[in-house]
């Protein structure tokens, strides 16, 4: 599908819009937090409990880093554990959970628990989610490492 006028680059990585505003603009999720954040400014969201839940694995799956995307597991049949599950120990594969909410404050600010994939890297996660969308990540305690290709 071709991208659309204007919005074509030499980086091809990322094949993802998103469109806001009134004449909804599509803007190309680059990689930055800075275009949802704008997003979320320009239609004033307001997440709900339910909101952050499904929010927090978009929201990470968009923002990329050294090592790539931040992949938030729904699980331990998340569709890409199909290709990881040979690889780990059963009593890593156990502890894997969605997403959950551990606390909500006076402020409407949602503390999650999650797993993330990163690199080579699965770890148990803690996000803060603002209502207005912004993620902070907190403490992560890393589970599980990839082997190295050819171990």
């Amino acid at each position: 599908m071709p991208k659309p006028a204007g919005l074509e680059g030499t980086d091809d990585l990322f094949d993802y819009y998103l469109g806001y505003n009134d004449e909804r603009q599509l803007v190309r999720l680059d990689g930055s937090s800075s275009v949802i954040h704008d997003a979320n400014e320009y239609e004033n969201v307001r997440l709900t409990p339910e909101t952050a839940s499904v929010y927090l694995p978009f929201f990470c799956y968009f923002i990329h880093s050294d090592q790539g995307n931040f992949y938030v597991l729904d699980g331990k049949n998340d569709p890409r554990m199909e290709q990881l599950r040979p690889m780990m120990d059963p009593d890593v594969i156990k502890k894997i959970a969605p997403p959950t909410l551990i606390r909500e404050d006076e402020a409407g600010y949602y503390l999650f628990s999650a797993y993330t994939l990163y690199g080579t890297i699965l770890a148990k996660t803690e996000y803060l989610v603002h209502p207005q969308g912004f993620v902070e990540m907190g403490d992560d305690d890393p589970v599980w490492q990839m082997p190295a290709p050819g171990v």
